[in-house]
């Protein structure tokens, strides 16, 4: 029904992929508690990622096709995918922060698992770099082979910054939460989207036209982009880290 509402006119509605971010979390939630208690908090992340699948891969088959017919138009259709990126990561952080409180910690003990595991191995700041960009190299790769990469990054960071805010709120300073994610966390978040991008458009340009020029050069910039946004962002959290130790 979201997919038939946001594309009725072939026109994107960043709002209602934030409305889908929400909607499919809070329900994918509630289904993993009835069909996989033992494992509710894996299976949310992947049953709201396929949930949402169709429709993030549409709006970037969209922007393919903008491309295939106006090839000048690179700068607007990455701002027009990271801004649907943007709104659906939003509705997805608000989605598992509603889940967290109406269900507890049966959704999120893996979440509290990875935040320990993530403060132990970058205590010292010399592991940012490569991490984030296999992770980058991986959601590119599950992009390109299944469509869908982009959107299990967004939805499994979402679930961790859900989380975060719920640790925070209940200890009264989710700002200072906030400001620990941003400075860095808004290149990171950039450059995932991008990754994501760029590896829905190698499989959509291969699936519908074939490759050519164009794409080739489309595909690369997005993917290029990508690289130097989480660069840019490791380098924010390393200077971070070395400030607070």
């Amino acid at each position: 029904m979201l997919e038939y509402i946001i594309y009725r006119k072939e026109r994107l509605r960043p709002f209602l992929f934030f409305l889908s971010g929400v909607f499919y979390t809070i329900i994918s939630g509630a289904i993993s508690l009835i069909l996989f208690p033992a494992h509710a908090s894996v299976s949310h992340v992947l049953l709201s990622s396929l949930a949402t699948a169709p429709l993030m891969f549409r709006a970037v088959s969209r922007g393919a096709k903008i491309l295939s017919s106006y090839p000048d138009r690179v700068g607007y259709v990455q701002l027009s995918l990271i801004v649907v990126y943007v709104y659906f990561l939003i509705g997805t952080i608000v989605g598992y922060l509603t889940s967290y409180f109406i269900w507890g910690e049966k959704l999120f003990y893996i979440q509290k698992d990875e935040i320990n595991a993530i403060r132990g191995a970058f205590a010292g700041g010399d592991k940012i770099l490569s991490n984030n960009l296999t992770v980058y190299l991986i959601g590119t790769l599950l992009s390109f082979i299944y469509g869908t990469g982009g959107v299990l990054l967004i939805n499994w960071n979402g679930s961790l910054i859900g989380y975060m805010l719920y640790l925070e709120m209940h200890s009264g300073n989710p700002i200072g939460l906030l400001l620990g994610i941003l400075p860095h966390g808004i290149f990171e978040f950039l450059g995932y989207f991008m990754g994501g991008i760029s590896g829905v458009m190698i499989g959509v340009s291969i699936i519908q036209r074939g490759w050519s020029a164009p794409l080739i050069r489309d595909t690369i910039i997005f993917f290029g982009t990508g690289i130097i946004f989480i660069v840019i962002g490791a380098f924010i959290e390393s200077l971070l880290l070395s400030l607070s130790l």
